[in-house]
């Protein structure tokens, strides 16, 4: 179970064997109301929004690996935004709308990240 918070850059990582929550690696960049998919056991984390008061919207695109514990920055998105609806289908994250700034205007714009081809 991960905990990932909005406004931070830190993660929890929730160990049901001892009932107990660690931090793990934190994000390479702190936001909030971004996507987040898993695929072959790692955490993807796609766009988001940048502190409030800024009400600007993040590109990011960044996985993270449990076995490790590090973060890796992939290809960004190429409409930054934030409260995208997002789902996984096999080694792919469809994040669709989203917001290019704070609670303003809408994205119909639909992006395919294919994690399978990213090596």
């Amino acid at each position: 179970v991960w905990f990932v918070l909005g406004n931070l850059n830190t993660v929890e990582k929730y160990d049901v064997s001892t009932d107990s929550w660690h931090y793990v690696a934190p994000m390479p960049t702190g936001r909030r109301t971004m996507v987040v998919g898993t695929i072959g056991g790692k955490a993807q984390l796609i766009g988001g929004e940048k502190m409030p008061e800024t009400g600007a919207s993040w590109s990011a695109n960044e996985e993270y690996d449990p076995k490790t514990n590090q973060w890796r920055i992939l290809q960004p998105m190429v409409t930054p935004r934030h409260g995208a609806a997002g789902g996984t289908i096999g080694n792919r994250v469809i994040v669709v709308g989203g917001g290019p700034t704070g609670g303003r205007a809408f994205s119909k714009v639909t992006e395919i990240f294919d994690y399978g081809e990213k090596e």
